[in-house]
Parts: structure tokens; C-alpha cells; sequence
């Protein structure tokens, strides 16, 4: 039922996924000093790779408090949140590019962020989803 900002990372990357996993982190900041509702959502590209272990490294590499989840798991399920949320990078991951989703789980609706977008972008996507709610 909450709204989430979803990044997509991957602990293999060096290129992008370090430049997400920072936008993520200044959005949590961002999101305390407003005290607003939302969780943080980062999600692994390569489920294979990217143990449990892997995660909560990185997590906490990056200094995510409780509302900010790293989360990974069986291939087969990740797979499917990654195709649900159109993020499926097809085994590529070398070459993919920056993204970030606000998700409403009351109402099952998305908005893609593309590129690099600010932590104030990301609240504010997060914003208009959270005013689109029916009562």
C-alpha cells in the first residue's frame, strides 16, 4: 500500500549502478529531512550474482536505514518484478542505463524517472503519485 522509489542496480557495475546507488542515497537523506512517508526500494539486476550477502554489504556501504531496502532473491521471482516493472535488462547489464521507478502499491500504477534524476525529482514524482490516489 505505500509509495516506493525503486532503483535497479548491480554489484558487478562500475559505471552506472555506483551513480544510482548515490542518487538513492541523497533521496533517503532527502526523504527524512522531509519526513515523508515513502520507502526506498533498490532491486538487483543480476539475482545470480548478487547474493543476500552482496546486498546487505552494499546497503549498508551506503548507509540505507529501514526504509530503504536492498532486495534480490530467487532468479525466477526477480525476474518477474523485473519484467513487471519493464526493467528486464535482457542479460546485459554492462550497457544499461540509469533508472528509477515511484511505485504505488495501493493503486499498481508506475512512473518511470529516466536517467539521472535528482533526489527532489524522484520526491516529486513520488508526490504526484501519492495525489493521483483514489480516497
Amino acid at each position: 500500500e505505500r509509495i516506493v522509489i525503486i532503483g535497479f542496480t548491480w554489484g558487478g557495475c562500475r559505471s552506472v549502478c555506483p551513480m544510482t546507488d548515490r542518487i538513492m542515497a541523497r533521496t533517503q537523506h532527502q526523504i527524512l529531512r522531509q519526513k515523508k512517508p515513502y520507502r526506498l526500494i533498490t532491486l538487483t539486476l543480476d539475482p545470480l550474482g548478487d547474493t543476500p550477502a552482496t546486498m546487505r554489504r552494499r546497503a549498508k556501504e551506503m548507509g540505507a536505514g529501514p526504509q530503504w531496502l536492498w532486495l534480490g532473491g530467487d532468479y525466477r521471482n526477480v525476474l518477474a518484478v523485473l519484467n513487471g516493472l519493464e526493467a528486464n535488462v535482457d542479460g546485459n547489464l554492462d550497457s544499461h542505463p540509469p533508472r528509477f521507478i515511484a511505485f504505488d502499491g495501493k493503486e499498481k500504477t508506475f512512473i518511470e524517472v529516466p536517467g539521472a534524476p535528482s533526489a527532489e525529482e524522484l520526491i516529486g514524482t513520488a508526490d504526484r503519485l501519492a495525489k493521483k490516489r483514489t480516497k
